[in-house]
């Protein structure tokens, strides 16, 4: 019980500011969304799903700390196949209006986002675990606290997710204050601790500051871990992932079209080609060339009829020569 209200006091100071502490966005710049994504979009206009895609990035992100480095490609993998279910939630394009993107529906998106939550987290035990149930909000409010003691970097943004950054804090914090285990993980034990801890006065004379101090210099050291703010969530790749195939959907569109006009081309000619050889040839006929092309080449009969005669018809060139010959043979 006394863990519990120490958890609650926290989350009631974190409040004191106003209802806007209880508005959630997703940890991606929405200045930048893709307007073409919707559900990107959705994400920056509805709260309520930004919540739910937080709430799974946590779980993701505490099985990628249990996984390790080598298991961060295959997890990702698994995670983007997964999100399948979530292009459901996106409305069909409306064909009198291809310039506006489909609209995506935040309550189908929170049902299967809760879906995939609740999968991730039961590949959980023991700290990790315990961390993944705690609310959004709670988490918020025990990432400021590390911010407030000197573990992540003064300006870090409390998004509620805990990345490569927010995990190196936490152990730092661990070892620093001898905690039982230094696995990452904030169990509701280390949670009560770290709420509980008041931040030195930086004109204090404690003797612990420097070592506290010397940790964070050594884990920076030790590690090579992104700024928090540049940590990329799933929702990013599930961003990138939609984009890229809608991408290659409208590439394969485009290619498609210019198949067809191609096809209509190359047909048209086809068609045609009596006439235009006709036309090469100047033959002595042609108004009857083209009018069998035009009018019959649309049986085969017609059309090798017509490719025939312009063919073998004779040339004007040659029809008047042999006349201008046989008009002077006559006249002698």
């Amino acid at each position: 019980m006394f863990r519990e209200l120490f958890l609650c006091a926290g989350m009631v100071a974190w409040t004191v500011g106003g209802a806007a502490a209880q508005s959630y966005s997703p940890d991606f710049d929405c200045s930048r969304a893709n307007p073409a994504d919707s559900i990107a979009v959705m994400l920056c206009q509805n709260s309520d799903a930004a919540k739910a895609e937080l709430e799974f990035d946590q779980a993701y992100y505490a099985l990628r700390q249990i996984v390790g480095k080598d298991g961060w490609k295959p997890l990702k993998k698994e995670a983007i196949a997964d999100d399948e279910i979530l292009k459901e939630c996106i409305a069909p394009p409306d064909p009198s209006s291809p310039e506006v993107a489909p609209v995506a529906d935040p309550a189908c998106y929170i049902r299967n986002m809760n879906v995939l939550t609740e999968k991730y987290r039961g590949r959980l035990t023991g700290d990790a675990s315990e961390e993944a149930v705690r609310p959004i909000l709670t988490h918020r409010i025990l990432q400021q606290k590390l911010i407030d003691l000197g573990y992540l970097p003064t300006g870090s943004i409390a998004d509620g997710v805990y990345g490569e950054s927010t995990r190196a804090a936490i152990e730092t914090w661990q070892r620093v204050a001898k905690r039982p285990s230094a696995d990452g993980f904030l169990s509701d034990d280390d949670a009560t601790a770290l709420l509980s801890q008041v931040p030195q006065n930086e004109t204090s004379e404690d003797k612990t500051r420097p070592e506290i101090s010397k940790e964070i210099i050594s884990a920076q050291e030790e590690k090579t871990t992104p700024n928090f703010n540049s940590e990329k969530s799933l929702s990013n790749m599930v961003i990138n992932s939609t984009h890229s195939q809608n991408y290659s959907n409208n590439k394969t569109k485009s290619m498609y079209f210019a198949i067809v006009i191609t096809i209509v081309i190359v047909s048209i000619l086809m068609y045609l080609l009596p006439t235009i050889i006709a036309i090469n040839r100047c033959v002595n006929k042609m108004a009857a060339v083209v009018l069998v092309n035009i009018l019959f080449g649309w049986t085969f009969i017609g059309w090798a009829v017509a490719l025939i005669m312009a063919c073998s018809m004779e040339r004007s060139i040659d029809y008047d020569l042999r006349t201008r010959v046989m008009m002077q043979f006559m006249s002698k």
